[in-house]
């Protein structure tokens, strides 16, 4: 990117700063609001320019898969605290319930269980442990249910975006190489 805005004149790169920042304020609104609708009117309209911001949004995905980067390592911190402070607190492994490989599905936990499943361990914790470790799992879930909705989120921008990118340079590179082509039909 940085020969991309190299490029740019000093008002462009200003433009081009401000309208980045723009972006990422209406994305972190959106995952606040859980509604995309104000990222993808901006997207639209940066699409609809003649000619469009290729270079903004380029560097838009470069920003969403950054955070998509630190979201899904944000879920697994939450999954890896739980897991802890049953193994190392109480002695009680839990991973069977939370598996690395399902990841994606930890904020479908049902805390009831794994609870459930504390109190009958041979190291079965005293009754006001488990009531703390209940809202332990419970605030652990919710924070999951959050992050995975922002992931959904950010990965649905960024397939949008990703396909908006290809479809401009597609038809950029079609009406350029037909500018480039001898016209057939003069004989």
């Amino acid at each position: 990117m940085s020969d991309e805005f190299e490029s740019l004149s000093l008002f462009a790169m200003a433009e081009f700063s401000q309208l980045r920042a723009h972006a990422l304020d209406l994305f972190d609104r959106c995952l606040l609001e859980n509604n995309p609708a104000p990222i993808i009117a901006f997207i639209e309209r940066q699409v609809s320019n003649n000619p469009p911001h290729l270079h903004l949004l380029r560097d838009f995905v470069e920003g969403l898969q950054t955070r998509l980067l630190s979201l899904r390592s944000s879920q697994y911190d939450v999954r890896l605290n739980v897991i802890k402070t049953f193994a190392d607190d109480y002695g009680i492994d839990i991973t069977q319930f939370a598996p690395t490989t399902a990841l994606a599905e930890y904020h479908l936990l049902k805390p009831s269980e794994i609870i459930d499943f504390a109190r009958h361990s041979p190291k079965a914790p005293a009754t006001e442990d488990l009531l703390l470790l209940a809202k332990v799992l419970e605030a652990s879930v919710r924070t999951a249910a959050r992050l995975n909705a922002e992931i959904e989120m950010t990965q649905t921008l960024e397939t949008m975006v990703l396909d908006w990118l290809e479809a401009l340079n597609a038809t950029m590179g079609r009406r350029y190489w037909s500018q480039d082509q001898p016209d057939s039909s003069i004989q």
